[in-house]
């Protein structure tokens, strides 16, 4: 009996002890990390999405590792619909306009896309009548899992090579993912969805 209490004392310790290097491994398990990528034809991006990965897929067709964006429409903001904001995608196009991105190298596709899934199967829809060559779709971290499984079963069959590509957001690190709510939440929110993605997909 003694030897089981010293065991689960030693435990107790080993977890307290290394409990943030393994969660930071459990998030760095998690994430689909992106191998360097030659330029590719187009980056593939929500235009309703995260302003930090909108700015970083403007980087990248600025820097010409991305000959185009082909921005996918978004949900559409009650507000815009009410005429109380500016449209989120007039906003956005604008924006990238001044971030050096101009309109030849935009492509619009898809109406009120409110999922990855949709996403992908609109992209994949619209490549099988227009030429595309590879891509990279960059999402937050905890979701490249889920949208990697996705382009594998959607977009491979439609003849598109994806590159899923994790870019950082500024709501938490995933270093130390637990220490904020955030972190927290996205997180278990993607092992939700990626356990009924599995599921439906």
């Amino acid at each position: 009996m003694r030897w089981l209490l010293a065991a689960g004392l030693v435990l107790a310790v080993m977890l307290v002890v290394l409990r943030q290097p393994l969660l930071r491994g459990a998030a760095h398990l998690w994430i689909v990390e992106a191998s360097p990528f030659a330029p590719v034809d187009a980056v593939v991006v929500n235009a309703s999405g995260r302003h930090s990965i909108l700015d970083r897929s403007a980087q990248w067709v600025r820097d010409g590792q991305a000959t185009r964006m082909i921005l996918l429409r978004g949900e559409t903001r009650a507000t815009d619909r009410a005429g109380i904001t500016p449209p989120i995608l007039e906003t956005r196009l604008r924006q990238l306009t001044e971030q050096g991105v101009p309109e030849s190298a935009r492509v619009l596709v898809g109406e009120e896309l409110l999922t990855y899934h949709a996403e992908v199967s609109t992209l994949a829809a619209w490549a099988r009548s227009h030429a595309v060559g590879p891509v990279i779709f960059p999402v937050e971290p905890f979701a490249t899992r889920r949208v990697a499984r996705l382009a594998r079963r959607v977009l491979a069959p439609a003849g598109v090579r994806a590159m899923v590509v994790p870019v950082a957001v500024p709501e938490y690190d995933v270093d130390r993912w637990w220490q904020s709510k955030e972190g927290l939440l996205a997180f278990e929110k993607e092992c939700v969805l990626a356990l009924y993605y599995w599921w439906r997909y």
